[in-house]
């Protein structure tokens, strides 16, 4: 990879990265940062999730993790319950509340991104879509 190359791929990670707080802005009337949001929809989206394995999967600090769990606690978002076979591991679910949020953060990010990608036809979208299937395929 050439210097050229390399400043090109810097400069669109320092774009999307303002576009990210654009999305973090545009989230600010849910009560929760865009990280709080993420663990909200990981432990929805997981059939069973268990606390110290979301850290790991999201990359999260398990001090910083418990913070944001006992914040989705207090709001009534999310539940938490020992697992039958081992009273330390706490097993995370979503509540009835958690479930509208989940809903909410959805229909703001199906609307952010609608307006984001708003300005590209069809054939541009299709194109963008394939770059980033290539990309999480490669790096994730």
């Amino acid at each position: 990879m050439d210097k050229t190359q390399l400043a090109q791929i810097r400069q669109f990670n320092r774009d999307y990265v303002l576009i990210l707080g654009i999305l973090n802005n545009s989230m600010k009337n849910l009560d929760f940062s865009l990280t709080e949001g993420r663990v909200l929809f990981e432990i929805h989206d997981g059939q069973t999730v268990i606390a110290n394995k979301l850290a790991i999967k999201i990359g999260l600090d398990r001090g910083y993790l418990n913070r944001i769990i006992k914040k989705l606690e207090q709001l009534n978002l999310v539940s938490k319950e020992s697992s039958p076979k081992d009273n330390r591991v706490k097993i995370l679910h979503t509540t009835v509340l958690g479930q509208q949020a989940i809903d909410k953060i959805n229909l703001e990010n199906d609307n952010f991104t609608a307006e984001v990608f708003s300005k590209f036809n069809n054939q541009e979208l299709k194109q963008i879509i394939k770059s980033m299937e290539l990309i999480s395929a490669r790096l994730l």
